[in-house]
């Protein structure tokens, strides 16, 4: 029977080391080439050579000029003179509204409202051939007299007023328009002038029974012998100055317009 012989143990630790360095043989280093470098600056405490100095600026004494004191002095004069021109305008303007005086002509009023109210806002009264700011009249004025006013007259009144002021000529101008324009003119409500219509109000009463109207006298205001009737033949008669109208008792306009 062959005998093996023993391998010490440095033997073995010996083969293991050059198997282990074998095997790093085998395996590639890596190589570092077209790698770079950077070098920092070091840092040191020598001062430069070409060093900067600074120098103090030599402060120079800027002494004020002829041309200053006069633009100085020049500036002080005309807030002055502003202030005085101020002053003064605010004296003129106060004198002005002092002397200022309205005129008033009520030569053809009738009403001491009127002169009362004119005497609170201190109006003074003139005549008709005096000149005048405001012309009070109870009556229309016609073309020639608003002709001759001057721009910073007034009055109260313009010509053709009682066409839309009277209730007799309101009414005959509209029912004109309504028949000239019954669309357009669909909101008013039918009307007629007495007694020159009181053939046309019958022929309508007796055609459209169980009606409510309005009458009114052709003159006067403040609502004085305004009424309601239902039976015009018994509370109107032929030969009353009335304006009659339908009543409405449900006025619509805004709708309707």
């Amino acid at each position: 029977m062959p005998v093996v012989p023993r391998q010490s143990r440095n033997s073995s630790s010996e083969s293991s080391e050059d198997s282990s360095s074998s095997s790093d043989d085998d395996i590639p280093s890596p190589s570092y080439e077209g790698t770079r470098t950077t070098t920092t600056n070091e840092l040191t405490l020598k001062d430069d050579d070409d060093a900067i100095g600074f120098e103090t600026p030599i402060q120079e004494d800027f002494g004020e000029s002829e041309d200053d004191d006069q633009i100085i002095v020049s500036r002080a004069v005309k807030s002055s003179v502003s202030r005085i021109n101020d002053d003064d305008r605010k004296e003129q303007l106060a004198k002005k509204k002092r002397k200022r005086m309205y005129f008033i002509c009520v030569s053809m009023c009738k009403y001491d409202c009127v002169r009362r109210a004119a005497k609170r806002l201190n109006f003074r009264e003139v005549g008709d051939d005096d000149d005048w700011n405001v012309y009070w009249t109870d009556t229309s004025v016609g073309i020639e007299r608003v002709a001759q006013m001057k721009k910073w007259q007034k009055i109260n009144h313009f010509p053709g007023m009682s066409e839309v002021c009277r209730k007799d000529f309101l009414t005959r101008n509209m029912s004109r328009m309504l028949k000239m324009f019954p669309k357009e003119y669909s909101f008013y409500p039918k009307a007629w002038c007495l007694p020159a219509d009181y053939a046309d109000f019958a022929k309508y009463c007796s055609e459209k029974k169980y009606r409510t109207y309005i009458s009114k006298p052709d003159v006067g205001c403040q609502g004085r012998g305004i009424f309601l009737t239902k039976h015009p033949g018994r509370d109107i008669k032929p030969t009353d100055n009335f304006v009659v109208q339908v009543y409405v008792n449900r006025v619509g306009i805004k709708n309707v317009l």
